[in-house]
Formats: C-alpha cells, sequence, structure tokens
C-alpha cells in the first residue's frame, strides 16, 4: 500500500486492481488449446485484454481486499498467474485456506482463472488478476471504512511527533482528513474516466496512466478553494 492508502497496486506507485473482460476483436473470449505430447500437459487459455484500472466503489468489496491474506493473493498476483497450491506455499497456508480466499475474490470479479493444466488426469487452474491497479475510495458513507482510513494517519502523527512537530493531533487528523476525502474523490472521477477511455490508452504503461491519474487530481485540487485552504493551514501546523 502506498501512501494514503487508495491504491491497491503492487508495483509500489501511489496509493493501494478489473471485473468482467471480454476479447475486443470478437467481444467474446478466446481459447486456446495448445498441447505438448512430450510433457503430457494440455493448456486451455483465455486470451483477455487485461484492464488498466477499475473503479472498486462496493464497500463490501473494498472490506473484503482489505483482509491481510486476500491482499497479499492480489499482490502475487499482480506479476504472474498461480495455482492453489503455489499460492500455499509461498503464503504458508493451506490450500483449503487460499482456496476459500480466491473464491471470495472471484466472486467479487478481482481475480479469475486465466488458463487450466491437464496434467495426467489432474486439472490444474491457474489464476490471475483481473485488471493491473483497483482504486478504492475509503470515503464512501461507510463507517467501518472512515475508521480504518482515519487510523492510518495516525500513524503518520505518530511519525510527525517523532521528528519533533508540535501540534494539535485532532485538528492536524481533521484537516488530514478532509484532505484524503477530495484527494479520493477526484481520482475516483479521473480513474472513471480511465475506464471509459481505456482503447485510447493501450500503448501506455499502466506506471505512466497511475501516475497520470496523481497529476490530474493535483490539478484539479489546485482548482478547489478549500484543499487551498486546508493545505494552508496544514503547511502552518507542519512547521519548526
Amino acid at each position: 500500500m502506498g501512501t494514503s492508502g487508495s491504491w491497491i497496486f503492487c508495483p509500489a506507485t501511489a496509493l493501494m486492481n478489473h471485473g468482467l473482460y471480454i476479447y475486443k476483436a470478437t467481444g467474446e473470449s478466446k481459447r486456446v488449446i495448445c498441447h505438448n505430447v512430450k510433457r503430457s500437459i494440455r493448456t486451455f487459455k483465455l486470451v483477455r485484454a487485461m484492464a488498466k484500472v477499475k473503479v472498486i466503489t462496493d464497500p463490501e468489496v473494498i472490506k473484503l481486499m482489505l483482509e491481510d491474506t486476500r491482499r497479499k493473493i492480489l499482490s502475487l498476483l499482480r506479476n504472474r498467474e498461480m495455482t492453489i497450491s503455489q499460492l500455499s506455499e509461498i503464503l504458508g497456508k493451506t490450500p483449503q485456506t487460499i482456496y476459500h480466499h480466491i473464491e471470495k475474490l472471484k466472486e467479487a470479479g478481482l481475480v479469475e482463472v486465466k488458463r487450466t493444466e491437464m496434467k495426467g488426469n489432474l486439472v490444474e487452474k491457474y489464476y490471475g488478476r483481473t485488471a493491473d491497479a483497483f482504486y478504492i475510495n475509503l470515503y464512501l458513507g461507510d463507517e467501518e471504512l472512515r475508521y480504518f482510513a482515519r487510523s492510518r494517519l495516525k500513524t503518520k502523527l505518530e511519525i510527525f511527533h517523532a521528528l519533533g512537530y508540535e501540534f494539535d493531533d485532532e485538528e492536524l487528523l481533521n484537516i488530514m482528513d478532509e484532505l484524503l476525502k477530495k484527494e479520493h474523490e477526484y481520482k475516483t472521477e479521473i480513474s472513471k474516466e480511465i475506464e471509459e477511455h481505456e482503447d485510447d490508452l493501450k500503448e501506455f504503461s499502466n506506471e505512466d496512466i497511475i501516475h497520470a491519474i496523481e497529476w490530474l487530481a493535483m490539478a484539479r485540487m489546485g482548482r478547489d478553494d478549500e484543499v487551498m485552504k486546508l493545505l494552508k493551514r496544514l503547511g502552518e501546523i507542519l512547521k519548526k
């Protein structure tokens, strides 16, 4: 997780990743079957376009994503497709436990079966994420998520104190909380624009798109008088 807790994005960019995909050319998923005679493995693979950004607005899905084991699974699947047994070995959990979490993530549209391999009479499923980055907004009116966001901010206050800054904790916490709320609102709007124009952005890297969202959010915040007042007060408080 990054700085303000709004992205679940494994190549450590901004803050803390998409659902149903279709094959662009035909509007259908495309199945590819490969047969490796030497290894006696049959591979069935779904070829789907990977979405770059997905906005998550369901508070229950966000809570599901924030659970520690599921967050680690999403992080691992960011890099490559993996089986239940592979995830189980890396995370030190039983296959039954990993399967339970995978099913929850599948139901939420966060992971899917990317391919299956027949090894003799055994079928191995390889799972992958349905998008590279999930954008979540912790300020959706859900009290549990709001509490989570403020709890993360309190840790930052402890760091400021350790560095020798003196301030009223409640005042600073409220200012930072309001600033993050604004930031999340703008990034949610921009991420939805990215979703709508994904075909126009397919030549750009996911990291560059995430950075573009950051800059666009800053531009909108710079035009927001309330944000500017909050930032000014933040500057006045956090000074030695």
